[in-house]
């Protein structure tokens, strides 16, 4: 019942952030040797098994549960990431390709959370439905 309860914005924030979550999973597999030159493996898989933790964790507090505060952190942690990806840190070839998928996916994900809708469901108090 509560997918009926949120806003269109909101339930394809959710759905296009997952998109850009399996999208990184399999370009992480793309350039893992790449990954694994520059670190051991343990630490690879741990240093993205706690991204993806915190990627899925604020996605699902700002999809199901309103929190503001989830917004703006993820908002920050796009933003932060975006000089890495422009000064270099986009790699060539299908690599390349999804990242530049992911950027794009991610911006619109982004604007929706400033869709009318979703800013009036963000005000609602939660107990409101």
């Amino acid at each position: 019942m509560e997918e009926f309860l949120r806003p269109n914005s909101i339930v394809w924030f959710e759905r296009i952030i997952i998109v850009t979550i399996l999208l990184g999973i399999a370009n992480s597999w793309l350039v893992w040797p790449q990954l694994i030159s520059q670190a051991s493996p343990a630490y690879v898989l741990t240093i993205q098994a706690i991204t993806l933790g915190i990627l899925l964790g604020l996605t699902l507090l700002i999809s199901r549960r309103r929190s503001r505060v989830a917004k703006w952190i993820s908002i920050a942690l796009f933003v932060v990431g975006l000089p890495v990806f422009l000064n270099g840190g986009n790699p060539g070839g299908l690599s390349g390709v999804i990242s530049i998928i992911q950027l794009v996916l991610e911006v619109l994900a982004y604007c929706l959370l400033f869709a009318p809708s979703a800013m009036n469901w963000f005000r609602r108090d939660p107990e409101d439905g």
